[in-house]
């Protein structure tokens, strides 16, 4: 295969309008199309018919309910035959258990856990092992709802990949979003947010991004603008365990093993996210299972392996703010304040219910699975090296 660009989108969906079944935390997604509507797949890959470059485009679909995994793979088949122009590959259900049986006819039933369509991470990892199966050198990362306006973006996302900043190799690099509309005023910041403050502090980084020279080292790192070189995704992989977040864990994940992201703010792409299904107080659940789970994590890696250690100061103020011992601390005073603003609400249950659903749970998940990671991912870099030579036919379908 040639090494052309390949850029990976993975779409997800959910029952009819959006009451998924599933009680997981796994496949808990933030906005998945409701199996009964268009969705915005569609939208991203009208976006890149015109673009400019050597790329291909490989879709990963993933849905929440098992029952309706064949009514879903029609459906998007549909969708994508309507792109025969692009170099177009999808991966779902039936390329997956395809993959799976490969990998058993050949005696690795233990890699099966590294090809899986549960969870942001596991997708995302797919995102590097289909694009090193189909031998590009680099894989560019979007999700399906986003525009991109740029023609030139592939040579924008490419700059200075492989190459060298302030001494270092570039083998990571995240872009940023843009909006249609710019508020005319800053939004004010919840009150209950005093000690959670999660938007003021990513508004800090972006801000950062936005108005420093093209190219800096980051703290943070989008999943839907995102650049990685086969040097770096054949040795890293993002952590199946990371529940959320799982593109700034990633970011952490190559620290450790002594890579560093870098951020490009002339590399753009318009987000049209739809509104969001899952409530305030589900994505704060999943965002307290995934700090807690992040400070367990990071402080295991320091303690009893023997990867990169760094300062927590290097990462703030985001993510480094969330992944101190305090973050308990935090979720507790935002969860109580939450149930103060909510006391005449039916809410305010809810909210106090977080401090066992949230909190306690999520600190008993993180003991439990805080080493997980290291133990999937020493062996990253062998599976992906047994993989490479993979008949591509084998594991994708090529649309077209």
């Amino acid at each position: 295969m040639s090494e052309k660009v390949t850029i990976c989108i993975p779409t997800y969906w959910t029952a009819e309008a959006g009451q998924s079944k599933s009680t997981q935390l796994l496949n808990a997604y933030d906005h998945p199309t409701p199996i009964d509507t268009s969705g915005t797949l569609e939208r991203c890959l009208n976006s890149l018919v015109n673009l400019k470059g050597d790329f291909r485009v490989v879709i990963i679909g993933a849905m929440t309910e098992p029952e309706l995994h064949d009514r879903f793979q029609k459906k998007l088949k549909n969708i994508l035959d309507k792109f025969r122009d692009l170099d177009l590959y999808w991966f779902s259900y039936n390329e997956l258990t395809a993959f799976h049986k490969l990998l058993e006819q050949k005696g690795a039933h233990y890699q099966k856990k590294y090809v899986s369509l549960e969870g942001y991470s596991n997708i995302r990892n797919l995102c590097l092992i289909l694009p090193h199966i189909l031998g590009s050198k680099v894989a560019f990362l979007v999700d399906d709802d986003e525009v991109v306006t740029d023609k030139d973006i592939i040579a924008k996302a490419l700059f200075n990949v492989g190459g060298i900043f302030e001494e270092e190799p570039v083998l990571a690099k995240t872009g940023l979003y843009v909006s249609e509309k710019k508020p005319e005023t800053k939004p004010k910041k919840p009150w209950r947010e005093t000690y959670w403050p999660k938007s003021r502090t990513m508004e800090e980084v972006f801000t950062k991004a936005k108005e420093g020279p093209r190219i800096s080292h980051t703290t943070f790192a989008l999943g839907g603008a995102m650049i990685v070189h086969r040097d770096l995704f054949t040795k890293v992989s993002f952590d199946p365990w990371m529940l959320r977040g799982e593109d700034i864990d990633y970011l952490i994940n190559c620290k450790l093993h002594g890579y560093q992201f870098v951020s490009d703010n002339e590399f753009t792409v318009l987000h049209l996210a739809p509104t969001h299904l899952a409530s305030r107080l589900s994505k704060m659940r999943q965002d307290i299972y995934r700090f807690v789970y992040a400070k367990e994590k990071l402080q295991y890696a320091f303690e009893r392996t023997k990867l990169h250690r760094f300062d927590i100061e290097e990462l703030d103020p985001y993510p480094g703010l969330f992944m101190r011992k305090s973050v308990g601390r935090r979720a507790f005073s935002y969860i109580i304040l939450s149930a103060v603003k909510d006391i005449y609400r039916t809410e305010v249950f809810s909210n106090l219910a977080l401090i066992n659903e949230g909190i306690i749970k999520a600190k008993r998940y993180a003991r439990k699975n805080k080493a997980r990671w290291f133990g999937f991912q020493r062996l990253w870099p062998n599976f992906m090296e047994e993989i490479k030579e993979v008949e591509v036919e084998k594991v994708l379908t090529k649309i077209g």
